[in-house]
């Protein structure tokens, strides 16, 4: 897993990814509650044929 920050203008969003970035890709975005890390599991059975990136949205984890 791969902890980054990516920019959206004025916006800063913490993300991670798991799995080769050539793979086809998941994007995925938690509910209410929640951070990137809730896809954890799903990710590490993924992560050997897909790209999956996760993002903590506004107000939610290191966002």
């Amino acid at each position: 897993m791969n902890h980054f920050f990516v920019e959206f203008g004025e916006y800063e969003a913490s993300a991670c990814e798991w799995g080769d970035k050539s793979n086809p890709q998941i994007i995925c975005f938690h509910g209410l509650g929640s951070t990137k890390l809730s896809f954890i599991e799903i990710a590490e059975l993924l992560k050997d044929k897909y790209h999956i990136v996760s993002f903590d949205l506004p107000g939610h984890g290191k966002t």
